[in-house]
């Protein structure tokens, strides 16, 4: 998480359902948010300083392929991670590893809206990268 970064909040995900669930639950939200598609080998590229840090990291731990808890020790130690769980061994896996936070997997298909929000929330804890203030920071 960096507060000194303008714009709009950037969040990667591991994970393609997720992903595009996330997507539509940025809609819903009033704040400027990118959601880019990540890899295990970009996360792991970012945390050798091969690439920016995003400002948050959501991984789907039942998506294929992906291990949530292994993601999260890997990452970039200033990039807070997220990892949706279905099952609490996994989330206290996760939490162990080093995650700022779990949620449940089945949140992304539920209510992406909420999704989106709560990874806003870990990503610009104070709002200091709100919508609004954007727009007044830009406005010519």
């Amino acid at each position: 998480m960096c507060p000194h970064r303008s714009g709009p909040v950037r969040i990667a995900v591991v994970g393609d359902e997720a992903g595009d669930r996330l997507r539509a639950g940025v809609a819903t939200t009033a704040r400027s948010v990118r959601v880019d598609h990540a890899t295990p080998a970009a996360v792991q590229a970012t945390a050798d300083g091969d690439e920016e840090p995003k400002d948050c990291l959501l991984v789907d731990d039942g998506a294929s392929g992906v291990d949530g808890p292994e993601m999260a020790r890997g990452a970039d130690e200033t990039t807070p991670v997220v990892v949706l769980v279905e099952e609490y061994e996994r989330t206290t896996a996760a939490l162990a590893a080093g995650a700022a936070a779990t949620l449940p997997r089945r949140l992304a298909e539920d209510d992406p809206g909420l999704l989106a929000r709560r990874l806003v929330s870990v990503a610009d804890p104070t709002g200091t990268r709100s919508l609004e203030e954007d727009h007044e920071k830009y406005a010519t």
